[in-house]
């Protein structure tokens, strides 16, 4: 177990709640067409894009996806399907009708290619969360021509809360919508495990940073870790606001970082009935990353109020030694209740 540092997190800020993380940008949904065409139409709004906002670069190769059934019949009395594609900056927005009679893999591969091959920026890494769909998904992006990595990850930040926001404001208008249909909202919680002898430091502590590092993060960023896509509209912070986090000291702090950089962190989180820390990865691990003890009760109760506060906002990094200024390893993310 880590023998955990206990230190005053700073300057508690209270946030207002807010259901998004991104607004709309440049909407890109379409009905059901054939894939030539498609590629045509997605070329041409991309290209109309490029010319409104003058700045191709702007678009992610990080790119997310759903697949799946939505809560809405069609006039066949079958439940509508929508392929969603986004890339992380939130440049790229493609919602795409699909057909329930031609719902497989080859279907699938199809049109992703086809929004790939229309697109001024082509992903390198596509993340998915529905596990529920993960066998369909990999066999159809496993086939596609442009080398991309596929990951089944939670860290699909902008795909979730454009699906929140067309939950809530788009399909109970539309034509067939039942609210019973819904897909269950709740999480299966899967087994703690023990973590990994590679992933463990030394010490750790909670503390909080403000949101103006984690700008300054992002322009020159360690070299391993990611920032999720925060909208300071949305989330309503500001630069001096501060974020809370788990800091990981230890004298392998690279070898750290690098191996946490392949587990898609999606949330810390503290079981205070338990007294346990657990780092939730990909889609369904969860480790568990030391037991709270002392006065870290208190920071930990902390910890999580802060997290609440911010809508969930919070960040893991690594770092060699409580008195040296660099860190290896940065990684923010969104906790489970505004990224499901």
């Amino acid at each position: 177990e880590y023998e955990g540092k206990p230190q005053t997190a700073a300057g508690r800020a209270r946030m207002r709640s807010r259901s998004s993380l991104v607004r709309s940008a440049g909407n890109k949904e379409v009905s059901s067409t054939a894939p030539d065409e498609l590629a045509a139409n997605i070329l041409a709004t991309a290209m109309s894009d490029a010319e409104n906002n003058g700045d191709d670069s702007k678009m992610s190769s990080l790119w997310e996806m759903d697949f799946y059934s939505r809560p809405v019949l069609g006039p066949d009395g079958k439940k509508r399907w929508e392929l969603i594609i986004v890339d992380q900056n939130g440049e790229l927005e493609h919602i795409e009708e699909i057909p329930s009679s031609v719902v497989n893999s080859n279907e699938l591969r199809t049109r992703i290619q086809a929004v790939i091959d229309a697109a001024p920026v082509k992903p390198s890494m596509i993340r998915f969360f529905r596990s529920a769909m993960q066998n369909m998904i990999t066999i159809a992006l496993s086939k596609l021509t442009t080398d991309v990595e596929v990951v089944p990850s939670r860290r699909t930040y902008r795909l979730n809360a454009l699906l929140r926001n067309r939950e809530r404001d788009v399909y109970p208008n539309m034509l067939g919508y039942r609210a019973d249909l819904k897909p269950d909202a709740r999480l299966v919680k899967p087994f703690a495990q023990k973590m990994p002898d590679a992933l463990r430091g030394e010490r750790y502590a909670f503390v909080s940073l403000p949101y103006g590092t984690l700008q300054q993060l992002s322009e020159s960023p360690p070299p391993f870790g990611e920032l999720c896509p925060v909208d300071d509209d949305v989330f309503g912070v500001s630069e001096d606001m501060m974020i809370p986090g788990l800091v990981i000291f230890s004298k392998r702090s690279k070898p750290i970082a690098a191996w946490m950089s392949g587990l898609e962190m999606a949330e810390v989180a503290c079981d205070l009935d338990r007294k346990e820390i657990k780092l939730a990865c990909d889609l369904a691990t969860v480790y568990l990353f030391a037991r709270i003890s002392g006065d870290q009760v208190q920071d930990a109760r902390r910890f999580e109020s802060e997290k609440k506060q911010l809508d969930g906002i919070h960040f893991v990094a690594v770092s060699s030694s409580e008195d040296s200024d660099e860190i290896d390893g940065f990684w923010l993310m969104v906790g489970a209740a505004n990224n499901a």
